[in-house]
């Protein structure tokens, strides 16, 4: 994306450029050199601004979309997350069950294995539970740090953009400067 706006920040400055060298080049029938060279780099200078402009307009249209981006990957892993602990916790809430209902079963045959058995069926869904807990924490994480970085990158793509523009106005506008000093000679 930096790339693309960079190409797009030097597409404007040669513009610029062009349009600059044209002025200098040409002259109109019947007016004076000053004349016809402050028309031509008025004409240059819209030129470079609206080169700008457009440079500026797709930076903000890729920074929008990254925006985009990471807001929906983050939804997604949110949901995914979301998804994945209660899966896992109806699959424990399950297992607790079945496992709470043989330990009865088991306890009017042996009732010291049955109280066994429910003990460490409680500590297993326990640790289910918590790794579930822990796999939905850690995927939200990993989610909010994942839209945090792509929304730090579009911020840096667009503030490079701006940097860019401005850095190629800045030189139009020199190289403007000195035509008009030149033609004033």
């Amino acid at each position: 994306m930096t790339g693309t706006l960079q190409r797009l920040a030097g597409v404007a400055l040669v513009a610029g450029a062009v349009a600059l060298l044209g002025t200098a080049c040409s002259r109109e029938e019947g007016k004076g050199p000053a004349e016809t060279l402050g028309k031509k780099i008025d004409a240059a200078g819209e030129a470079t601004k609206d080169a700008a402009g457009a440079a500026a307009g797709a930076a903000k249209n890729a920074a929008a979309t990254a925006g985009g981006a990471a807001k929906d990957a983050a939804a997604a892993a949110g949901t995914a997350a979301k998804d994945a602990a209660n899966t896992t916790a109806g699959a424990a809430r399950d297992a607790a069950t079945a496992t709470a209902g043989a330990a009865r079963d088991a306890a009017d045959a042996t009732a010291g294995a049955a109280k066994d058995a429910a003990a460490g069926a409680a500590n297993i869904a326990k640790d289910a539970a918590g790794t579930a807990r822990d796999a939905a924490a850690g995927a939200a994480a990993g989610a909010a740090d994942a839209a945090k970085a792509t929304g730090d990158a579009a911020k840096d793509a667009a503030a490079a953009a701006a940097a860019k523009a401005a850095d190629a106005a800045h030189a139009t506008g020199n190289a403007l400067d000195k035509a008009a000093a030149d033609a004033a000679r």
